[in-house]
């Protein structure tokens, strides 16, 4: 993250990324908000995944909240449209309250 943020990292030769969670950013639900927020909020990092999820070869896993992380970032339209980072219909990880 410090390297897109930097720009150091383009990801642009790379294929495959894991989103692992855990507990990184704490392990509660929407802990991945800020974990989005600096892809969002970073010019770098957001054109670095944007061009990532635009190409054909490449392929990501969110492991936890890296899963929350990439529902955070629409990720699941993000390999269609480059733009599908500025969606503002966004599925959300919500707690479910059951009776059982």
């Amino acid at each position: 993250m410090t390297d897109l943020i930097s720009g150091r990292e383009t990801l642009e030769d790379v294929n495959f990324i894991v989103f692992c969670g855990g507990f990184s950013n704490s392990d509660v639900l929407g802990s991945a908000k800020g974990w989005a927020g600096a892809f969002l909020y970073n010019q770098k990092a957001k054109r670095g995944a944007g061009e990532f999820y635009a190409r054909q070869d490449t392929l990501s896993l969110g492991i936890c909240n890296g899963c929350q992380l990439m529902i955070e970032l629409n990720s699941s339209t993000l390999n269609t449209r480059t733009e599908a980072i500025y969606a503002t219909t966004i599925p959300r990880s919500l707690r479910v309250h059951s009776s059982a």
